[in-house]
């Protein structure tokens, strides 16, 4: 007769040559020669792996189920059989029915009588003990397993799988951010928030081969991970830092704005998010309906449900007029930047990097400083000498602080990204100039969309001020946070009359707008043709 040798371990650190042997010297003590012994040997983890898919078990089955000659089966412990006692006794059944032996080496015993027809009491006594020990085993090391985890996944450290996108693992085992992949994501986002689609960036990669995925994007864009704490996978998660949560919660609200409005890509309001009203200090929106931007403080759906906290001074103004006057104002930049590149801009957004790059590194070394403080709370909690409590209750100090810190790191990084592509185009406008013709040329060919996305870029922002009801506003545009220019509209006039301040061309520091607007301004004509983008439904 022959007997199977059932040798499994779980861990590099075990050894199945030395259960091997034990086994065939406990086989022959039962009248089994070496020459009748199959013997089965695997690397496997009874833990992640069920009864149906694990090789040991299924060989085992397949040897029996074939050869008629095999009356017993030879295992080191129960717990190299099974862990889970829903498995045990259905192996037990397995064994009984098939008049199986199962002998157990440690502790020894035999599951049936010697003539395999029916249960061995003490055989059986044995068996359901070791399996609830097995269980209850199985139970602990999944909760360690689980605990180990979560204290992992709490200090940034790689707990093995899928490592994600724009990190790398250092040799201590915790995440570090991977500066090429992390300065991709920086663009995705700084590029979604200046009104870029994710087909559109989405196609630009691919095409630049930066990625070859359709939902490498969107993914991207949704993964709170990339602010620090994630709560992917069902437990907190801590990363290094690559964006701002403040950029996050922008981008998560841009795609409920665009979702919303899918079917309308004909609306595009050149100055969308850029006018802010100087009584709330919420954005304009736009309306078709009425052609108007208009106060969200005050028009919203807020300002509805609570009318006695809305805005009510904020003045609206025309979409067209609007839109025709800023475009008008940005061509006018990029003409002048395209045969003058701003030598003083380049300057002070230089200035501006060398200074985020200090608060970089002074932010870093505070964060290597609160590493330890972390490594010391958890070195106090392994050795016991903190309770559970304390040990959250410290890890929560840390991660407040580490995403503080991370969140001003990543801020910095992203103004500095924007500073860098901002210095890059002005140089490359020094060494390519073009002639005033060709870039108005250039500037009048393109689309709707393009013109907006040029305004986002160049416009900070803007305010209207209510001159005189109904009849005179004026517009401040203030352009790349160093200059502003001051218009007055006349919407009374027949055809709309702009005039520009040439008076206060520069910022005067220190001054609010309303007391810059209270000098005496000196008003030229400004001549523009106003385009009519949109119209008033009329009834037929």
């Amino acid at each position: 007769m022959k007997a199977i040798l059932l040798v499994r371990i779980s861990s590099v650190s075990q050894r199945l040559d030395e259960q091997t042997n034990n086994l065939i010297n406990y086989a022959q003590s039962k009248g089994y020669t070496e020459d009748n012994l199959i013997i089965i040997e695997n690397k496997e983890s009874a833990l992640k792996l069920s009864e149906e898919v694990r090789n040991g078990l299924n060989t085992m089955k397949a040897y029996i189920a074939n050869d008629s000659s095999i009356n017993a089966v030879f295992v080191w412990e129960l717990s190299r059989l099974f862990r889970k006692q829903k498995t045990g006794y259905s192996l037990r059944e397995y064994f009984i029915t098939n008049h199986i032996q199962l002998f157990c080496f440690s502790p020894t015993f035999q599951l049936l009588t010697d003539d395999r027809s029916e249960v061995d009491g003490g055989g059986s006594v044995i068996f359901a003990l070791y399996s609830e020990l097995a269980d209850a085993e199985m139970r602990n090391k999944k909760a360690r397993f689980h605990r180990s985890k979560i204290r992992n996944a709490k200090t940034g450290k790689y707990s093995g799988g899928f490592v994600k996108y724009g990190y790398t693992v250092n040799e201590n085992g915790y995440y570090e951010i991977n500066e090429q992949e992390a300065e991709l994501i920086r663009y995705i986002y700084n590029e979604y928030e200046k009104g870029r689609s994710t087909m559109n960036l989405t196609k630009e990669l691919k095409e630049r081969g930066k990625i070859n995925t359709t939902f490498f994007v969107r993914g991207i864009l949704i993964s709170e991970a990339y602010t620090g704490l994630s709560n992917e996978y069902g437990m907190s998660r801590t990363y290094p830092q690559i964006i701002s949560i403040e950029q996050f919660k922008r981008c998560r609200e841009l795609a409920k704005e665009r979702n919303k409005k899918a079917d309308k890509t004909n609306e595009i309001y050149f100055c969308k998010k850029l006018i802010k009203c100087t009584e709330c200090g919420t954005h304009y929106i736009g309306m078709k309906s009425s052609i108007m931007y208009l106060c969200y403080g005050r028009y919203g759906k807020e300002a509805k449900i609570f009318p006695e906290k809305a805005c009510k001074e904020s003045p609206m103004i025309n979409i067209n007029i609007l839109d025709s006057l800023v475009w008008d104002v940005v061509k006018r930049y990029e003409i002048a930047f395209a045969v003058h590149p701003d030598d003083n801009l380049i300057k002070k957004l230089n200035d501006e990097i060398s200074i985020n790059n200090e608060k970089i590194n002074n932010g870093k070394k505070q964060l290597q400083t609160i590493e330890k403080k972390r490594e010391r709370n958890n070195n106090m909690y392994l050795l016991g000498q903190i309770n559970d409590e304390k040990y959250q209750a410290n890890s929560k100090i840390i991660d407040a602080e580490v995403r503080e810190l991370n969140n001003l790191i990543s801020i910095s990084q992203n103004e500095n990204t924007k500073n860098i592509r901002r210095i890059e185009e002005q140089e490359r406008q020094k060494n390519h100039i073009e002639s005033y013709k060709n870039k108005e040329e250039y500037l009048n060919s393109i689309d709707d969309r393009e013109k907006q996305l040029l305004i986002q870029n160049r416009v900070h922002e803007i305010n209207i001020f209510e001159d005189v009801p109904n009849k005179t506003k004026t517009v401040v545009i203030n352009l790349d946070k160093l200059n502003a220019e001051y218009y007055r509209i006349h919407i009374h006039k027949k055809p709309v009359l702009i005039e520009y301040d040439t008076a206060f061309i520069d910022n005067d520091a220190g001054s609010t707008l309303k007391e810059r607007l209270s000098k005496k301004p000196v008003w030229t004509e400004y001549p523009i043709t106003i385009e009519r983008r949109f119209e008033r439904y009329k009834s037929k």
